[in-house]
């Protein structure tokens, strides 16, 4: 469930080449490792997983997502979490849980 004024993402099966989601928390730095996981609940083991070590001039994350990744996840609503390592340190939590919504393709008529 989604709580008054968090954020979230939304996907929609389909879409082609893909979608790219933007990550707070920059900037990252050469050398950081952000770890963005999707599960069906804050407790629950992984659906799916991206790794992120290059970033753009501005220290910005973002994360390619694609039909096959989506192929695993039926629409419905997830959380996401994003972990950031730096320098071998243990992770830090950038974001634990956030609403991760998957829609269906819209059908085209024609």
């Amino acid at each position: 469930m989604r709580k008054k004024g968090q954020q979230g993402v939304i996907v929609r099966r389909g879409t082609g080449d893909g979608m790219y989601v933007s990550l707070p928390a920059a900037p990252f730095e050469e050398g950081d490792l952000v770890r963005f996981v999707v599960r069906a609940d804050e407790d629950s083991a992984a659906l799916l997983e991206k790794e992120i070590e290059e970033f753009d001039e501005n220290g910005r994350a973002y994360i390619h997502l694609t039909a096959e990744d989506l192929t695993g996840l039926a629409a419905d609503e997830y959380v996401y979490g994003v972990n950031l390592t730096r320098d071998g340190a243990e992770p830090i939590v950038i974001i634990r849980s956030a609403p991760f919504v998957v829609e269906e393709a819209v059908a085209r008529d024609g």
